[in-house]
This record gives structure tokens, sequence and C-alpha cells, in this order.
């Protein structure tokens, strides 16, 4: 749980999911798979949240909604928004969420380094 009292979700929990799952796996002509959540998303106990990350070597990835979301900090989860923001801040909300979601694919495509 996150300090609003969301799920949040261990992302190497995901990327095992991505990497072993039959429904996932069988989808032999997959050359990269994307978990993407509206859930909070963490690496582990040093980090307490991260956007998106991806695994490239395995070319795996994962992307939450959630922290881009501009009502999270008001504790408003991200599912929740999408009925509360007008139209303006919902387009720019899609536009930074399109901006890591393309990140972390790139990562997944073999790109290392963040620029």
């Amino acid at each position: 749980e996150n300090d609003f009292g969301h799920p949040q979700y261990l992302i190497g929990d995901i990327f095992t999911l991505l990497n072993t799952h039959k429904d996932v796996i069988t989808r032999h002509s997959a050359y990269s798979r994307l978990a993407i959540t509206f859930e909070d998303i963490y690496p582990g106990d040093e980090w307490n949240y991260v956007f998106g990350q991806a695994r490239p070597l395995e070319r795996v990835g994962v992307f939450s909604f959630a922290r881009h979301s501009p009502l999270f900090y008001d504790g408003k989860h991200a599912s929740e928004a999408l009925s509360l923001l007008d139209m303006s801040s919902f387009l720019d909300w899609m536009r930074t969420c399109r901006h890591t979601m393309v990140h972390e694919t790139c990562h997944m495509l073999g790109i290392l380094h963040c620029v």
C-alpha cells in the first residue's frame, strides 16, 4: 500500500508474471511485453515508487498511470481521475504518460541509456 492507502505493486512480481505466466508467454510472436496499470508501482525497498521500468535483456517493461495523474497527490486513484479531470488536464496527463511509455518501450527495444 502507498501513503494514500491504494495498492502498490512490486515491479519484480510483474516482471515474473510477464516472463512466466502461460497466457503471456504463449504469445510467441511478441517481440516484447509491456505491462500497463493504473496501480502504483515500486522496484524495491530502496525506492518507494517509479513511473515505469524495463529490463532490456528480457524485453519486458511495466508502466503505471498512477503517479502521473494530476490528482494522485490529492489521494485520488488514477481510475477516479478519469472522471474528475477536464479535457485539457486529461490530455496533459495522457501526453505525459505517453512519454514514459515510449521511454520504457525504447529500453525494451535495446536503447540502454536515458538522455
